[in-house]
């Protein structure tokens, strides 16, 4: 499937991800193309649980 904006599919995005827990500290880089599905999985691990 084909995207309907051409300019689009130009992108490169960088998302960066940053945890902390305790003692530990996590970094993790995604770089690449992304499409919105990718964005919105990705994004939705980023909402805290409760504790």
């Amino acid at each position: 499937m084909e995207d309907a904006d051409p300019e689009k599919n130009d992108l490169i995005i960088e998302l960066v991800m940053l945890m902390q827990e305790k003692d530990r500290f996590t970094v993790i880089n995604f770089t690449g193309t992304m499409d919105e599905e990718f964005i919105d999985k990705i994004s939705y691990t980023l909402i805290p649980l409760s504790e």
